[in-house]
């Protein structure tokens, strides 16, 4: 048998199939490990709270939005009253809002 006729038996050779279970396109020895890997630190999940504030940068004013009174409540108290209000949202300009977000944070409000 010369090269040629060698390789043109081997590729038409029908293609070995790998016997090792797959599960999303994972080997399943994999995923194990994975499953083990995620029961051990299952303590570390972290939950994220709840926002009580909606931020959005509307290009020109950043919007807050309360999501809940106790975030309602801290804007009465810490903004002056002739704000400007969107609707439900606090309009904020881009100098005042990093600082109006840092307070809010450090009295414990999340934003979002």
């Amino acid at each position: 048998m010369n090269l040629h006729q060698e390789r043109g038996a081997h590729a038409a050779s029908p293609p070995t199939e790998d016997k090792t279970p797959f599960h999303g396109g994972r080997p399943l020895g994999q995923m194990r490990q994975v499953e083990r890997a995620c029961k051990r630190n299952h303590m570390k999940i972290e939950l994220k709270a709840a926002p009580d504030v909606l931020v959005r940068n509307e290009g020109t004013v950043f919007l807050f939005c309360p999501l809940t009174p106790r975030a309602k409540e801290w804007i009465d108290e810490h903004v002056q009253s002739d704000a400007q209000w969107f609707g439900n949202a606090l309009v904020v300009e881009h100098r005042y809002a990093w600082g109006l977000a840092e307070g809010m944070k450090e009295e414990g409000l999340v934003l979002s």
